[in-house]
């Protein structure tokens, strides 16, 4: 303060001028005033000193105390910004007016999803679907970001690998089967660091039931969040009697919420199912012709009957042996009349003795002793063979 002193008592007055605070709110890159933002402003002990909405003009602020920290706080931002961070500032000690300018980037809003599968599978083959991306490629993080997939009809969930993901976010799976609209928990709590297998056959759903969607709810994920370096990846059987031909279709859609306003991505695959050619089907085998009948067997004359033989005739009785006669009895020998004495041989005719008697007188006695013992002989075989 510049002051003439005069004689006597003089009255200098210094007086302090109030601060001026003057804040603009502008859109980032081009610096162009942005209307429409809910502003707040508060102390370091959290006392709001004043809440205004922002024109086209700045907010002039008087009366802050200097050297002292404030907070700007954006409570709404403009339709298609990005709410801004909150910032800090002290007060200049100075009589100029301080500017503070708080700039708002326009919400691109973006997310990617993309799906690949085979081009071609047979009938009753395991195949493979891989999430290739999953993105929030918006600048701004997006509320309630879920994924939903909707499993061709023709075809079986066997096994789910989760794969990684860029941002620490832990996330649920559902399901629901082609026998009710009910979403139920395939997995929950999961962390999106981690890999995780998933075998369906442990899950216990009822036989004759089918899982037709996924539904995989990631919550808040921040501006940038997408896939880490282990896509998710899950297995499918197709079913054997798909016929040759048959389209398999997967729909795969992302979505999230911004302010409440909803954005998403699809995507769809298509693979089709072949099968080995058939066969060519094998001629009708020619109709062989009726074979002729065969002839009735002529019939067999009947055996003529033989005669009944005719009865032997009764042997003949042989006659009884005659009855031998009984033999007659031999007549007793006769007994042999004693012999007579032979007359003593007369003187003259007796034999000689001695050295004197000659041979055929010697010769004559004996013929006649053998004569009288055969006769007796004779006899005696006589009467043996009668008695035979």
């Amino acid at each position: 303060v510049e002051f003439t002193a005069r004689p006597g008592s003089q009255e200098v007055v210094m007086e302090d001028a109030a601060t001026q605070v003057q804040i603009l709110k502008t859109e980032s890159g081009t610096g162009a005033p942005l209307p429409g933002a809910g502003l707040q402003l508060a102390d370091s002990e959290g006392n709001i000193i004043e809440e205004w909405i922002s024109g086209d003009e700045p907010h002039r602020i008087t009366g802050l105390h200097a050297g002292e920290t404030y907070f700007l706080r954006e409570t709404a931002a403009p339709e298609g910004f990005i709410q801004a961070q909150e910032l800090s500032f002290v007060v200049e000690d100075s009589a100029g007016v301080q500017q503070i300018v708080m700039e708002n980037v326009k919400a691109e809003l973006e997310i990617l999803v993309e799906k690949e599968g085979p081009e071609q599978t047979e009938a009753g083959a395991r195949f493979s679907y891989q999430i290739t991306a999953l993105e929030n490629a918006s600048n701004t993080e997006l509320e309630e970001f879920t994924v939903t997939d909707r499993l061709p009809a023709q075809g079986r969930l066997l096994e789910i690998n989760t794969g990684v993901f860029s941002d620490p976010v832990t996330y649920d799976i559902f399901y629901r089967t082609d026998a009710s609209e009910e979403w139920l928990p395939l997995a929950e709590g999961i962390d999106g660091a981690l890999n995780r297998h998933i075998s369906l056959d442990r899950i216990g759903i009822p036989e004759g039931q089918r899982i037709t969607e996924l539904c995989w709810r990631f919550g808040t994920v921040p501006a940038g969040f997408s896939i880490g370096e282990e896509a998710p990846e899950y297995w499918m059987e197709t079913d054997a009697d798909t016929e040759s031909g048959t389209h398999l279709v997967n729909q795969i859609r992302a979505e999230g919420l911004w302010r409440g306003e909803g954005l998403w991505d699809e995507d769809e695959t298509e693979t089709e199912v072949t099968r080995d050619p058939e066969p060519e089907p094998c001629p009708e085998p020619e109709t062989c012709p009726e074979p002729e009948p065969c002839p009735e067997p002529e019939t067999c004359p009947e055996p003529e009957t033989c005669p009944e033989p005719e009865p032997c005739p009764e042997p003949e009785t042989c006659p009884e042996p005659e009855t031998c006669p009984e033999p007659e009895t031999c007549p007793e020998p006769e007994t042999c009349p004693e012999t007579e004495s032979c007359p003593e041989p007369q003187a003259s005719r007796a034999v000689p003795t001695g050295d004197g008697a000659g041979p055929g007188l010697w010769a004559a006695a004996a013929g006649l002793s053998l004569g009288a013992l055969a006769v007796c002989r004779i006899i005696k075989k006589k009467q043996e063979g009668d008695h035979e």
